[in-house]
């Protein structure tokens, strides 16, 4: 608060200074202020632990089933090469054919190779 005194040339304001007290009640509110911002500060970083924390086992999660689903994937390729290799040999071991390259030796003792269609012997 201010109050104005006339001394007839200007008008002089004199402002009041805060008592000791109204000091320390400003500084207890600036400090009340830090702790406060200092302590939801901290529980953000909490917070944020946490939700990395939950992320990482997620992802551990999804590491491991990633693993389970590779082995199958790999199980199942074996499988199909394994009946690749059987459905090749039947034709040869059943019906007596012979597979679709073969070597043969021309009139001058050369060996080629021969594109041949599947026949029987």
């Amino acid at each position: 608060m201010s109050t104005a005194v006339n001394t007839g040339r200007k008008a002089v304001v004199r402002r009041r200074t805060k008592t000791t007290t109204q000091a320390a009640a400003a500084q207890y509110k600036i400090a009340i202020k830090y702790i406060l911002c200092g302590a939801l500060l901290l529980l953000g970083i909490v917070f944020m632990a946490a939700y990395s924390t939950n992320l990482q086992q997620q992802n551990n999660t999804l590491a491991a089933r990633n693993d389970v689903l590779q082995a199958e994937i790999d199980s199942l390729n074996e499988q199909i090469n394994d009946g690749l290799r059987r459905w090749k040999r039947l034709p040869r071991k059943s019906m007596g054919w012979f597979s679709r390259t073969r070597v043969t030796t021309s009139p001058f003792g050369m060996r080629r190779n021969k594109e041949a269609v599947w026949r029987t012997r």
